[in-house]
């Protein structure tokens, strides 16, 4: 079986309460079967629990986290966890993390 044929196109968001929301990753992929391409697809893939304004593991700051831990894709048993913030208007930087535990 072989996999899916696409590119990453960024991440998205659902509102939640409390300041924790439900985030994913977007993928665009090609539809078909044996290498017979139907067209593309917008895919959700790999969610994660998001939590704004929590104090960054790096140096304290505000930052939203991006939270795969407890997910059992496969970025969720790597323990993965970004951070990101807005470094200048609509300028977003993110970094990110395998196997992070909370340091505070």
């Amino acid at each position: 079986m072989s996999s899916p044929k696409g590119f990453w196109v960024g991440k998205g968001f659902l509102k939640g309460e409390n300041g924790h929301s439900m985030g994913y990753n977007l993928f665009m992929e090609e539809r078909g079967r044996a290498g017979r391409a139907e067209g593309s697809q917008l895919v959700r893939k790999y969610r994660m629990i998001t939590r704004a304004d929590v104090p960054s593991v790096w140096d304290g700051k505000p930052s939203s986290e991006l939270d795969y831990r407890g997910e059992t894709h496969y970025l969720g048993r790597m323990e993965m966890r970004d951070e990101v913030r807005e470094v200048a208007p609509a300028l977003y930087l993110g970094l990110g993390s395998f196997g992070m535990r909370d340091v505070r």
